[in-house]
């Protein structure tokens, strides 16, 4: 499986956990289970380990560089989309931060609103660079 559809599955199943408010393993066990496609790949396997490890911290770091909206507020495929690019940007040194922004976008435009995308875009850069978006 590709990191593209490991970042997607990923979100999926973020989104899931966040839904039924339940991040444990039990729950990650059966989204695995359930996977239409493939089985889940070594990449979405690490970023659910960082994000698992740091989930406080991504969390922080988002609603740090949020001017508007906390995390308790998103909607929840916004952050679940956030999350995982988060993850990357501040945990996954190999991938370069331009390319966790635009599968983060691409995201956002597939599964989330007609805001999500620019919202989301912002919000990234502004993790990038240090400012709030």
């Amino acid at each position: 499986m590709s990191r593209k559809s490991d970042r997607e599955n990923l979100m999926k199943m973020i989104y899931e956990m966040e839904i039924n408010g339940d991040f444990s393993i039990e729950e990650y066990g059966r989204f695995v289970e359930n996977v239409p496609e493939k089985e889940p790949g070594i990449y979405f396997e690490k970023l659910y380990e960082v994000i698992s490890e740091h989930k406080e911290d991504i969390d922080s770091q988002i609603n740090s560089h949020s001017r508007k909206w906390k995390t308790s507020r998103m909607a929840s495929v916004d952050l679940a989309i956030l999350r995982v690019a988060a993850a990357e940007i501040l945990y996954i040194k190999e991938i370069p931060d331009s390319v966790s922004i635009n599968e983060a976008v691409g995201l956002a435009k597939k599964y989330g609103t007609d805001k999500s995308s620019k919202f989301i875009n912002g919000l990234l850069g502004g993790l990038v660079d240090g400012e709030k978006a």
